[in-house]
């Protein structure tokens, strides 16, 4: 009696298929078994419910790019509060004092433009602080990143404003707060940037 051979093909005799090899399997129907960190499989997303696999690596510290955030944020709030026109015999005005600015072809009152800077600062130093003790967010980080370029470029423009300021009182000079308001939004920036472009390797 002779001894039958084990068939493997799917078609029956006489079909041209018969004894063709299974197709392999497409990557929809793969599945991966979630080994433990460093092994294959420990990254891959279970193909059945789509669901992340568990222990993710932990969110990156990002201490230099927090620090650089927190300092640039805290000499915006100062630069906020510190003149902006001097008049050179102890006169003064400040950020939250009431400056002028161009309006077509005259100028207006702008109450306290530096309020703007002290919200902004307040921002960029609530998200560097989130960061400062559960690690990078990118979220957040990117909000930090358009909150500091925002500030950066209105500190900028406050430099019209105080030479407008000059211009309608009929002298006076910079004092120090735009510039140390310029120079903390760059530093905050500087730091967002670098928050955002540390990478986790695993999305946020």
């Amino acid at each position: 009696m002779r001894s039958q051979r084990p068939h493997y093909g799917l078609g029956m005799a006489g079909d041209d298929n018969a004894g063709s090899p299974l197709p392999p399997p497409s990557p929809d129907e793969r599945t991966f078994s979630p080994g433990a960190a460093g092994e294959p499989g420990a990254a891959e997303t279970d193909a059945a419910d789509g669901m992340p696999p568990a222990g993710l690596p932990p969110r990156p510290r990002v201490l230099a790019a927090v620090t650089l955030m927190l300092v640039g944020s805290a000499l915006s709030l100062l630069g906020a509060f510190l003149p902006w026109w001097d008049d050179g015999v102890g006169f003064s005005r400040t950020g939250t004092d009431v400056l002028f600015g161009r309006s077509g072809n005259g100028y207006r009152q702008i109450n306290g433009p530096g309020q703007v800077m002290i919200g902004l600062a307040a921002l960029t130093a609530a998200v560097g602080i989130l960061m400062l003790v559960i690690g990078r967010v990118l979220s957040g980080a990117i909000v930090a990143v358009i909150a500091a370029g925002v500030a950066f470029f209105y500190s900028l423009a406050c430099l019209g404003i105080v030479q407008d300021t000059r211009a309608v009182v009929g002298g006076g000079s910079i004092a120090v707060g735009v510039p140390i308001a310029i120079v903390g939004a760059a530093a905050t920036l500087a730091g967002a940037i670098l928050a955002t472009a540390r990478r986790r390797f695993v999305a946020d």
